[in-house]
């Protein structure tokens, strides 16, 4: 992708969780990362334990530890010990957990139709709009 691309990428990036952010604390949900969110739909895919999401996201144990004590403490979240290894701990969403996964779908979907709406330059529709469907077949399996 070149430079031009990939800035203006970027920016519809930045713009559209600007907008997400708004949108979800329209509905109630108290701000969130754009991290929280990516660990939030892995959590939501994968029902992972702590150090698998820590290694898909790349982030040390501590910072692991302190996204996962804010989504605990904001109520997505729910930690739970491995009966055999204390150690080893699993995660899973809380019902509120799910509905702000299930809003930032919803939200994301309704953002990449209305973008395919538009009659841009070609190749940076088609970029965007491809780039955009990728992220939401990663992100919001259902």
């Amino acid at each position: 992708m070149d430079k031009t691309i990939h800035g203006f990428a970027q920016m519809i990036d930045q713009q559209f969780f600007h907008a997400l952010s708004k949108s979800l604390l329209k509905e109630g949900f108290p701000y969130i990362s754009h991290d929280d969110l990516d660990i939030l739909t892995y959590i939501k895919d994968h029902h992972p334990h702590m150090s698998e999401v820590a290694d898909y996201m790349s982030l040390s144990k501590s910072t692991m530890s302190a996204h996962m004590n804010s989504l605990v403490k904001k109520g997505f979240v729910i930690r739970r010990n491995d009966e055999m290894d204390h150690r080893v701990i699993y995660l899973s969403l809380t019902d509120k957990g799910s509905r702000i996964v299930e809003s930032y779908c919803r939200f994301y979907r309704r953002f990449r139709g209305y973008f395919s709406s538009f009659d841009l330059l070609n190749k940076i529709q088609e970029d965007v709009v491809y780039s955009l469907a990728a992220m939401e077949e990663h992100l919001c399996k259902e």
